[in-house]
């Protein structure tokens, strides 16, 4: 009987550790990613869209993410 609540205890206790990493992982992830604007006030200048391609200068549609 011991030796079976000792098997259920580290179940469990593994099973612990699984989801305090999925937590902490959870909350470095909000605190990597910005979140809104940078900045107060301003304007986004593009959506993507067109760009002046940097090699030849012409015209091209970007794609955006």
């Amino acid at each position: 009987m011991v030796d079976g609540l000792q098997d259920q205890l580290a179940s469990r206790e593994q099973q612990l550790g699984v989801l305090e990493n999925l937590i902490l992982t959870r909350e470095l992830n909000k605190q990597v990613y910005p979140e809104g604007r940078p900045v107060q006030e301003g304007w986004i200048s593009s959506y993507f869209g067109r760009r002046a391609d940097p090699f030849t200068g012409y015209s091209v549609v970007a794609q955006g993410a």
